[in-house]
């Protein structure tokens, strides 16, 4: 009888562990697929575009409109996206969530360094931030071959803590300020 019970608590253990275990690989495959589209592109992010006209996707960010410039959220991207929006269309697309990549594989979180090894033969526009401390605030911009999109890194400390993709706004600091 002894021999029954020991084993039936150890299937129910091992029952139990497998559950626990299966739960968490659901849970870690949830968040995995919440960022699938937290890549940059130099034309946007999951699946929005420079340029783009907004639909009824987009939510206005509370106090955020000056004159026909405004901040926005993308209903359908779950991660923390920010869109500026000029004259109804996206002119600039930023994420500052720890983690959030490029198609380079370059993320928020890294250092400056990898920035030059994915941009090796690349002309690299660099912009003090006026509101940082010069040494260890700055942005750098990479521009299509026509200057018309870019992406920008803001840069402290030698760590990127946001990434930009856009048109010619990118190189403004106050958004639509």
């Amino acid at each position: 009888m002894k021999k029954k019970s020991v084993f039936t608590i150890s299937f129910l253990i091992y029952f139990l562990l497998i559950a626990f275990t299966e739960q968490s690989k659901s849970e870690v495959e949830v968040i995995r697929n919440d960022n699938v589209n937290a890549i940059f592109t130099e034309n946007g992010f999951g699946g929005v575009e420079i340029n783009q006209r907004i639909n009824d996707e987009f939510i206005e960010i509370e106090n955020s409109r000056v004159d026909n410039c405004f901040f926005a959220k993308n209903r359908k991207i779950k991660s923390d996206v920010d869109f500026q929006v000029l004259n109804n269309k996206i002119s600039v697309i930023s994420s500052n969530q720890l983690g959030v990549s490029t198609n380079l594989g370059i993320k928020v979180g890294d250092e400056e360094s990898k920035i030059y090894e994915k941009y090796k033969n690349s002309v690299i526009d660099k912009k003090i931030n006026p509101y940082g401390e010069s040494q260890n605030d700055y942005s750098i911009i990479i521009w299509n071959h026509d200057k018309t999109k870019g992406t920008r890194y803001d840069i402290e400390s030698k760590k990127i803590i946001g990434i930009k993709v856009g048109d010619t706004n990118l190189t403004l600091m106050e958004g639509c300020a």
